[in-house]
């Protein structure tokens, strides 16, 4: 016949609330008459607590601290029964009955109860630790790198924004150039604020003409100035119609140069000259047709009309040397047509220290 385990949990509760747990497993007897172990226990505790004296016929100072301790026994067998007690201390006792298949082994409980609990709590006591050989970073000559961080974004901005003004220097300096009509030193300008607008990385301030387009009215403006002097010489000369021609080429380039610059229109004297010079060539032609009469006149005889036509030609001829000669005395003279050149970009009045 398979043999019977019995097992019993204690449960012992300290006043501090800490549960002590005590489980006791014991073959069940052979004889119904002889009590076993996890009986004997129970029987053992109550008997234990009878003993104990009538506290309340004792004196005792009221005043002072009482420690209970605690016993739930919960027995439970075959029909789960439960015991309580109505004494102050109590006891929960559990019976579990086991069926197993195995060979009955003698079995020497072990009862582990505490006698003593301490409620008061115990202070930390750290272990002793010497300081000395932690090892330490002087971290004093370390500059945070967030530190480092905002200071090169600090100086990019001051040398983007030192940038921006030499930008803006430039550009007022460009304006002013083409406001002469220094085609040339505009273009200087420019592509120094071009430059540094540039590095800024901001190019709202510039304005008009770019540097190259500039460079190309400053190479017009030479050319215009070529043909001024053509213009001259041929007017000296007396081949008005060649000095007509490069009247025109003057207000050609004059032209294109204003465009480039997106400048003022300075073509006014150099139209008005060659205006001259058309009419002188006009004159001059009438006084050829009159001298050419005239010869034809005196061939035939007719030297009364021939003084007359030779007299015309001299008339004509002397109204073109004084329309072509106007073209060289100032009399043509146009003060908005009037430029400067020879300037230069003035780099030395951008201050660039900060960046």
């Amino acid at each position: 016949m398979p043999s019977e385990t019995e097992t019993v949990t204690i449960t012992q509760t300290a006043p501090d609330g800490t549960e002590t747990k005590i489980e006791i497993t014991q073959t069940a007897p052979e004889s119904t008459d002889e009590q076993s172990l996890v009986e004997e226990v129970i029987e053992a505790i109550f008997d234990s607590e009878a003993d104990q004296p009538d506290l309340a016929s004792e004196e005792l100072d009221t005043t002072s601290e009482t420690t209970e301790t605690e016993y739930f026994v919960t027995e439970s067998g075959t029909g789960d029964e439960i015991i309580e007690t109505s004494d102050p201390v109590s006891f929960e006792s559990s019976e579990t009955i086991q069926t197993e298949d195995s060979t009955p082994s003698a079995l020497e409980p072990e009862i582990f109860i505490p006698v003593s609990y301490d409620s008061a709590p115990t202070d930390f006591v750290p272990n002793n630790f010497d300081v000395s050989f932690v090892p330490t970073t002087d971290t004093s000559s370390v500059e945070p790198t967030e530190t480092v961080t905002d200071t090169a974004e600090n100086a990019e901005q001051t040398e983007q924004q030192a940038q921006a003004e030499a930008a803006r220097d430039a550009q007022e300096q460009a304006n002013e150039f083409v406001a002469a009509g220094d085609y040339e030193a505009a273009s200087e300008a420019r592509e120094a604020a071009e430059n540094a607008a540039w590095e800024a990385g901001d190019n709202s301030m510039l304005e008009g003409s770019n540097a190259t387009e500039l460079d190309n009215a400053a190479s017009d403006q030479d050319q215009a100035d070529y043909y001024r002097e053509q213009q001259a010489e041929y007017t000296a000369e007396g081949n008005y119609e060649a000095a007509q021609d490069a009247a025109n080429k003057v207000i050609e380039n004059t032209s294109d140069a204003d465009y480039y610059a997106s400048g003022d229109d300075h073509t006014t004297e150099a139209r008005n000259e060659e205006y001259k010079l058309e009419n002188a060539v006009s004159e001059e032609n009438n006084a050829e047709w009159y001298a050419s009469s005239a010869e034809e006149f005196a061939e035939q005889g007719n030297y009364n009309a021939a003084a007359d036509y030779a007299e015309s030609a001299g008339e004509h001829q002397a109204q073109a040397d004084y329309l072509a000669d106007s073209t060289t005395d100032g009399s043509t003279y146009d003060a908005s047509s009037q430029v400067e050149s020879g300037g230069s970009f003035d780099a030395g009045a951008v201050d660039y220290s900060s960046a």
